[in-house]
């Protein structure tokens, strides 16, 4: 029924509606009907419409005959249609067609050569009416006037591609194994096709440090987007971790699923299974279990898994989301999230051979994400430690820092800080900057050179040349004044 060209010559099934039509108002030819042609005795005056509304393909009829069909797709909601009488200008307004007479037939099969109606035909826009389907994807337009009518889908809930506008009669022609039968109730299935690609996103850690929890989001595709909108038999989504991350149950998983125009709602536990991998790396699967709860859900549906993983590599880290209906992987996106690693060298100052153990540095979030100007915040947590010590060689090994989740931003500043000096040196309180990078697997480590002085000894005695010299010349002096106190002596004792 969403086909432009020709659906009045469908409904007779090969047999000219004029000539159905002719038989019946004029007497001629009898027609085994249920319902009274349009003009005979007993004929209504009146019909109804009544759209429906499914993703997919909701029959297997080639030529849908304008009654009700059995339809296992998920309904859509929320679809917009106005229905409007197609009239004739008269040369003093549009005025519509009558199907209860041969002269409207004859006009209502040269409308329908145009898709919406040429001159002299057009639409009686005031005869206009409006409906949106409902939660079973029917919209119903009741006590419509014999005539010929112009359906057309105005609104779709996103990610639904509205169907083409289409022309029903009232009463509609329907032949079925040779018999015709005038349907002043049609039933019509225009065809909605469902798009949405899915998605992957990656949110913040929870701390800088490597150890930390990086949070995963899929959202699977709309239900009716896929298997052209059949019953499931099975479904899942699955994401593909890295080997630099481990699933982690802090915090917990959510899993929840939004209608078209609703708002989330969780998914509840006994309509699914959770197995995470029992390692690093391998595949989270949540498995549909409950399938009549998930074959309920209108078309649109989506489903959204939130779960969360451990860092404990560096460099890009990729992760890809997977959603299964019984057949390959479908991809629903990928996500990153970029680390690096950092070292310092701890050295004597003047002389960077000359490298020092013991030094212990903590590093800190810039405070203006450019430099390390401004005050510090709290030292950061790398695997469990706030403080780095120098080894053998000097050098501080700062396991992995965040960089980013964007692939085209691959550095970013941190401040380091020494926290204990190596015994015999002073104390470098300065922060120092560091460029963390994240390029790829092959990364660059990150690498900054700090030195430390030596503490200044006390003053030590003289014992160079001017030393001796000064010795000399003081213990002289003191042999003179030595000799000056003994011959002061004597003389007294001699002049007694």
């Amino acid at each position: 029924m969403n086909t432009k060209k020709r659906p009045l010559g469908r409904l007779a099934s090969g047999v000219g509606v004029i000539a159905l039509v002719a038989a019946g108002l004029m007497g001629g030819a009898s027609m085994a009907s249920a319902a009274a042609a349009p003009g005979q005795e007993g004929a209504p005056d009146a019909g109804t419409l009544i759209v429906h509304k499914y993703a997919g393909s909701p029959t297997s009829q080639d030529a849908p005959d304008g009654t009700e069909q059995t339809v296992d797709r998920p309904p859509l909601a929320g679809v917009t249609f106005v229905v409007t009488p197609v009239g004739k200008d008269t040369g003093s307004g549009c005025v519509a067609l009558d199907l209860g007479t041969a002269a409207g037939w004859t006009d209502a099969q040269a409308a329908d050569d145009s898709m919406p109606p040429a001159a002299p035909y057009c639409l009686v826009t005031a005869g206009a009416t409006t409906q949106i389907t409902n939660g079973s994807g029917t919209a119903t337009f009741a006590g419509l006037p014999l005539g010929l009518y112009h359906v057309n889908e105005t609104n779709a809930p996103t990610g639904v591609t509205p169907s083409v506008e289409f022309y029903v009669s009232i009463p509609y022609a329907s032949t079925n194994n040779g018999v015709t039968d005038w349907l002043y109730t049609v039933h019509t299935y225009p065809k909605n096709t469902l798009t949405g690609d899915g998605d992957k996103t990656v949110g913040d850690p929870t701390a800088p440090g490597l150890g930390s929890t990086v949070p995963w989001t899929l959202t699977t595709k709309p239900i009716g987007s896929f298997n052209d909108g059949q019953k499931l038999t099975s479904f899942k989504i699955i994401d593909r971790l890295d080997a630099k991350l481990t699933y982690s149950a802090t915090p917990a998983p959510v899993l929840t699923y939004t209608e078209p125009g609703g708002s989330a709602q969780t998914v509840p536990a006994a309509n699914y299974t959770l197995t995470p991998p029992a390692g690093a790396g391998g595949d989270v699967v949540v498995d549909f279990t409950n399938l009549t709860w998930l074959n309920e859900r209108p078309a649109g549906t989506i489903f959204t898994f939130t779960f969360s993983t451990t860092v404990t590599g560096v460099g890009s880290i990729l992760n890809t989301g997977f959603q299964n209906s019984g057949g390959d992987d479908v991809t629903l996106g990928e996500a990153s999230t970029q680390w690096g690693p950092a070292e310092v060298l701890k050295h004597q100052a003047g002389d960077k051979t000359k490298t020092l153990a013991g030094a212990k540095f903590s590093v800190f979030n810039s405070p203006n994400g450019t430099d390390c100007t401004g005050t510090l915040g709290a030292a950061l947590t790398v695997n469990g430690a706030t403080e780095f010590e120098s080894n053998a060689s000097g050098i501080v090994t700062i396991a992995g820092l965040f960089v980013s989740n964007d692939e085209s931003i691959l550095e970013k500043v941190y401040c380091v800080v020494e926290t204990q000096e190596p015994l015999g040196f002073i104390k470098d309180t300065t922060p120092h900057m560091i460029t963390v990078k994240a390029e790829g697997t092959a990364t660059t480590t990150a690498h900054i050179e700090v030195a430390n002085t030596p503490v200044p000894g006390p003053i030590l005695p003289l014992t160079g040349s001017n030393g001796t010299l000064w010795f000399t010349v003081g213990g002289i002096a003191l042999i003179v004044m030595a000799a000056g106190g003994f011959l002061m002596v004597r003389r007294t004792r001699n002049h007694s």
